[in-house]
């Protein structure tokens, strides 16, 4: 601080003309030094304090990003679970589908054996008659 600054300022304001030895302005002069070292200490506990924020800060983004993903790794199983147990749901409907499927086949293959069966017996039968007719006509 500049003493004659000073002097001058104080004129303007109160009136009083102070002289450089006037101890008031060594007051001035030891607030000014005190609030200098003051402003310095409190600069650096700012920063003190900054660097505590930021370490907390980080240390907060590093605790949510493990949070998120211990959430996403509940939800990939969770929906795995579901999709499963959806996917068994539908593999049991359509097992049971193609098993009536097959049951239906099953009977639709003995019924046409039967008529192949019963079509084979019918023309050996006729085959018969007629081997009969033809003998009895030739004796």
């Amino acid at each position: 601080m500049e003493a004659d600054q000073l002097i001058a300022e104080i004129a303007r304001t109160t009136g009083l003309r102070l002289d450089k030895a006037d101890p008031i302005l060594a007051a001035a002069v030891i607030n000014e030094v005190l609030l200098d070292r003051a402003l310095v200490k409190l600069d650096r506990q700012v920063k003190v304090q900054a660097d505590r924020v930021t370490a907390a800060s980080t240390q907060a983004v590093l605790d949510a990003k493990k949070e998120a993903e211990l959430l996403l790794t509940d939800a990939g199983e969770w929906i795995e679970g579901r999709i499963k147990a959806a996917g068994e749901s539908v593999a049991a409907s359509l097992l049971g589908q193609v098993s009536h499927e097959l049951q239906k086949t099953r009977r639709l293959r003995r019924s046409c054996l039967h008529a192949a069966w019963f079509a084979t017996v019918v023309c050996l039968i006729g085959l018969s008659c007629l081997a009969g007719a033809f003998l009895a006509t030739i004796w």
